[in-house]
Parts: structure tokens; C-alpha cells; sequence
């Protein structure tokens, strides 16, 4: 009898293993490698600002909003975030975009 309580009691306790949740992994995303810069043939001068956003896009987590259900109300993904705020991800792939493309001759 006790050996039939002692394998019940270990096969309980080996199954409360598999029912404790698996935290998933954090995603970080960006926006991949910039595509391959083509000569635009123009005289112009390029100056860059930075990107600016609104107050709900300035952190690294991603938004979402659900239309079918509560449209108004802003959510953010859990385990998926941006790698930097999206205004600076946007900024830093403009000035390496700007500073591919050749000057022009002159």
C-alpha cells in the first residue's frame, strides 16, 4: 500500500510540472536592413530632423488597437517590443539613407 501511495504522490508531482505556463520569449523588432541606396541624378542640398511621434508611439512597446472591440482603447503587446522608440528607429534609417545616396558633382 505504501509504495502505491508513494508512486501516486510522485506521478502527481511530476504532472503539476507540466502545468505550470511557459513564459514566452521577448520579441524586439526594428526595421531590417535598409534597403540599398540608388543615385538621384539632382542637385540638392540634404539637411535631416528627427522624427517626431506622438506621445503614445515614444516607448518600445508595440500598440495595437482592437476595431471589433473597444476601437478607443490602446493596447500593447506583451512579449514584442521595438528595439528603439519607432521616431528614432524612422530617424536613424533616414540619415543612413541620406548619407548613401552620392553628392551630387559640382
Amino acid at each position: 500500500m505504501r509504495s502505491t501511495s508513494t508512486l501516486l504522490a510522485a506521478a502527481l508531482f511530476l504532472s503539476a510540472c507540466s502545468l505550470t505556463p511557459t513564459v514566452p520569449t521577448r520579441a524586439v523588432y526594428d526595421l531590417g536592413p535598409a534597403p540599398a541606396a540608388t543615385a538621384t541624378g539632382g542637385a540638392l542640398a540634404w539637411r535631416s530632423a528627427d522624427v517626431t511621434a506622438p506621445p503614445w508611439l515614444h516607448g518600445e512597446g508595440i500598440a495595437y488597437r482592437l476595431a471589433f472591440q473597444q476601437a478607443q482603447r490602446l493596447q500593447h503587446y506583451r512579449d514584442s517590443l521595438w528595439a528603439a522608440p519607432p521616431a528614432a528607429l524612422l530617424t536613424q534609417r533616414l540619415r543612413q539613407h541620406l548619407a548613401a545616396v552620392p553628392a551630387p558633382p559640382g
